[in-house]
Formats: C-alpha cells, structure tokens, sequence
C-alpha cells in the first residue's frame, strides 16, 4: 500500500514524534507500506518549520527585552537570521531522512495539465471551493488521480482537510468520506473507489491498516499492569504536551451557553482509567489505547453578558472571569471533567514510555 500524507500532518507533529508516527515507521516495513509525498507538501512542511521558528524567535526577543538582568548574562539570546536558515537546512535533512525511511516517492507536479486545473477552479469543482481558492489542493489530487492511473495498487490519503476534501459531516458518525465531486473523479476515470482508502488522521490510517495486524497483548488486557501508573502517564503526557504548545483535542462535559472554543491549558486529575487496547509492535515496543476522565482547566471565549447570566443562575462548574465586560468577547476558565482517549507506547523491557498523543475527536 501507498500512503500519501498532507503537510498538515507533519506540521501537527514537526519531528514526527508522536505515537502515530512511531507506529507508522515500525509498521511500514513489516507491512508493506511506502510514502507518496507530491514536492510541493515537502516544499510547504519546511516553510512552515521556518514561520514556526521564526515566530519562536519573536516571542524570545520580546521576552528579552523586559528581562535586561538574564538577556546580559547570555541567558536569553535570539537566534539571527542565519541560525534560523542553517535549522531549517536541518529539518529539510531530517524530513527528507525519514521520508527515505518509509521508501518514499516524490511526486512532481510539473507534469500535470493547467487546463484540466482551470476547469475545475471555472466549476468550483473539490477541492476548489466557492470563491475559486485551492489551487495547491487540487494539485494534490490531480496526482492522486494520476498514480491511481498508472498502477494498480490501493493508496490511503491522509489529511486534516476535511473543508475541501471530505463529504459533509451532517449526523452521522466519522470516519468521513471523500467529497462526491471527488468520487466523480474516480468514476470518470474508471477507477475503483475501493483502491484509496481517506482518512482525517494518521491515528485513523494505522487503526485501519496496521493496529489490527499487530499481535495482542494478553497478559496487558488481562490485568497485568501493576508495574505502571496509567493515570500518571496521561496527565504527565497531556502535562508536557501543553508546554510544547501543542494542542490537545478534548472537550469539557458541559460547555454552558455561549462559552465557545474550550481549550484544555491544565490537568488536575485524571480518573477512572481504561485499558482498551494493547499491542505489540514489530520492533517489540508496546502500543497502549487508553480511555480516561479527567478534571481540567480550558480556556473559552465568553461574551460579558453570556457570563453575567452564568454566574447569576450559579450554573456548574465553576466559572472564573471578570464581569466588567459586557458587549465583548473575551477568556474565561472553565473547570470541569472531560473524557480522552490516547495512544501511548512503552519499550517492552523496562516499560519506559517513548510517546504519547492525544487521539483527536475527529479522528
């Protein structure tokens, strides 16, 4: 099988790191699984890395600027334009490094035809959207369609995307399928649309395609895992997570009217732990699912007058913010419980934890 990853999936995990990636590169050998990767994703995933460091850079020389005593010490130093141009020489290294791990293939766009990508841009056709906006997009899939074309094995497509490549999500439950004007595609070129497989996550790929092929477990199932804290690793997982500034997917129970965008920032606790899942990967590491109920701290954007009527009908949980502001939006901190499911592996002799992700709710 091919799989070809969006850049928003390596932008979501820089260093590839994850529990995702961890099983990918331990499952591709054994199972047979290559990287498709078309040059402009390649090309997009390091200026990306750039904006990210250099963004970085501008917090720490903002920083500096208010702490005189450590900044002459050398303690806090910003990196100089050059510095950043020689980490990302770096990081192009290191993805093209682990792109050649997976066997990967570049994919080149020059070959396609304009013609075919104005047309579609003229009808708005997936995953062109209403105003005409995609162009990078609709490359992506004209060299999907392309490599369907010219051989006969079965490709997985992985991206985040799900605005300009997905159906609509409507009711019913995930995983989401491609866009009927995508299908249409396939059908016009008579392409088996049971040859690529579309997924909204690396997690949702390697649920499909390679977790079950892994051997179970049972002595992990059956109870034996005294030698480990599975509460602790969560929350020292989520703990360190946040301090990368990465973000978690998990949503507060109870959300009280008009809180909108919740965003775990702290864990207090963490409960009622469920092994759902352990396996054994290739390399001997184990890979562990784990359910769990935890309390936390997100941060939501509230309308002053939403959080008046809050904390007049003393609804739970608890609310802290100010009252002053009645017309605007602005952050508030909602304290309550919330469910999360993660992806954990251990090296087999000593139990170590080597990764540790936060399964997204869409996934």
């Amino acid at each position: 099988m091919k799989v070809l990853l969006d850049s928003n999936i390596f932008i979501r995990d820089f260093k590839m790191a994850s529990t995702s990636f961890q099983v990918l590169f331990d499952g591709a050998e054994s199972f047979e699984i290559s990287l498709l990767e078309p040059s402009l994703v390649a090309l997009e995933v390091v200026n990306k890395y750039r904006e990210f460091l250099q963004s970085e850079n501008k917090k720490l020389k903002d920083t500096a600027k208010d702490i005189v005593l450590l900044r002459e010490m050398g303690l806090v130093k910003s990196l100089k334009e050059k510095e950043i141009d020689e980490l990302c020489q770096q990081y192009e290294d290191y993805f093209q490094s682990k792109l050649n791990y997976l066997n990967g293939e570049m994919l080149d766009p020059d070959s396609l035809s304009h013609s075919t990508l104005i047309e579609r841009a003229v009808k708005k056709r997936k995953p062109f959207d209403e105003k005409g906006r995609g162009y990078r997009d609709a490359l992506i899939w004209e060299l999907i369609l392309d490599r369907l074309d010219s051989d006969d094995d079965t490709l997985a497509f992985v991206t985040e995307n799900t605005n300009d490549f997905a159906d609509k999500a409507g009711d019913k439950p995930h995983p989401r399928s491609l866009h009927p004007d995508l299908i249409a595609d396939l059908e016009d070129r008579g392409i088996d649309a049971s040859r690529i497989h579309f997924h909204t996550s690396l997690a949702a790929f390697n649920d499909c395609h390679i977790v079950p092929l892994l051997e179970v477990e049972e002595d992990l199932k059956r109870g034996d895992e005294s030698r480990i804290n599975w509460a602790l690793v969560i929350k020292e997982g989520i703990v360190d997570a946040l301090e990368r500034g990465d973000t978690v997917s998990t949503r507060p129970l109870r959300v009280p009217d008009g809180f909108e965008d919740p965003e775990i920032i702290g864990v207090d606790e963490v409960s009622s732990v469920e092994l759902v899942e352990a396996r054994k990967l290739p390399n001997g590491d184990l890979l562990v699912r784990l359910l769990a109920t935890l309390v936390g701290e997100f941060q939501c954007s509230v309308l002053g007058i939403d959080l008046m009527e809050h904390e007049r009908s003393r609804a739970e949980p608890y609310v802290m913010g100010s009252q002053e502001i009645v017309t605007d939006y602005f952050s508030a901190i909602l304290m309550d419980k919330a469910s999360v499911e993660t992806l954990a592996t251990l090296r087999s002799e000593d139990w170590q934890v080597t990764s540790f992700e936060v399964v997204s709710e869409s996934e």
